[in-house]
């Protein structure tokens, strides 16, 4: 079922792109800013028959210096229900990428995630690779990524991981109009151990600006594994609607 909609999701974002390119290909957008960043923050909370808090927040800077890119992600989840935590996850990401052409770029990122309820103690990797403009034709754009890295994983139940990884995924984005855009990232790997397993991330959202710095965004995280820690499920998903400050 994970596998379909992963599939069904990204077949249907070629046909847009596919669509779009057979119209024709627009004028060149202008570049994007040398700096921009953006906080986001969903809370939600009931109480009377129910007691329960969810809070999500997250922050993205992203800076370009010339011939660079340099981006840091960082996102914090927490759940409590009747007094009692049920969920909480930290994760982030840091990645440099040099800028070799007008589509290609090489990129370092450094991946880590923390979730106990989900058995990850703490779960680094270290990835160098390449990055492919493949699509930009009028308001779709259609990033490809590939690399290698090495994994370690620290787990609550039974021996950790630390393994040599191969990754792969996607980066897509459909600008709907000025003040609104839908985003798909995918991303896959693949241990390379005689006795590894496989992950993907994938995160799609629909942002649309209110006002000038603020925008509303909805957005549904799934994370799967093929060889969870025991005891715990292969899949967590998280869906939230959240405020957006732009900087």
């Amino acid at each position: 079922m994970i596998a379909q909609r992963s599939r069904a999701v990204f077949a249907a974002s070629l046909v847009l792109l596919v669509t779009a390119h057979a119209w024709g290909q627009t004028p060149a957008p202008a570049p994007p800013p040398a700096r921009e960043g953006k906080a986001e923050f969903a809370l939600v909370t009931t109480s009377g028959n129910a007691s329960a808090q969810t809070i999500g927040t997250s922050g993205e800077i992203t800076l370009r210096p010339p011939s660079w890119v340099i981006l840091g992600k960082v996102g914090f989840v927490r759940q409590e229900a009747e007094g009692v935590v049920s969920a909480k996850s930290l994760a982030s990401l840091e990645r440099l990428s040099r800028v070799l052409s007008t589509r290609l770029q090489a990129f370092g990122q450094h991946a880590y995630l923390r979730d106990l309820f989900a058995g990850v103690e703490s779960r680094n990797s270290i990835e160098g690779g390449i990055s492919y403009l493949l699509v930009q034709a009028g308001a779709h754009t259609l990033f490809a990524d590939g690399g290698l890295g090495y994994l370690n994983e620290d787990r609550t139940i039974g021996s950790g991981l630390s393994n040599p990884i191969a990754s792969a995924g996607t980066r897509y984005k459909f600008k709907l109009s000025e003040t609104s855009d839908l985003t798909d990232d995918l991303a896959t790997s693949f241990d390379l151990a005689e006795d590894g397993t496989w992950r993907l991330n994938h995160l799609i959202a629909l942002t649309a600006r209110i006002a000038s710095a603020f925008s509303l965004k909805v957005s549904n995280q799934l994370r799967f594994v093929d060889e969870p820690v025991p005891g715990f499920e292969r899949t967590d998903t998280i869906t939230s609607a959240a405020l957006v400050v732009g900087f």
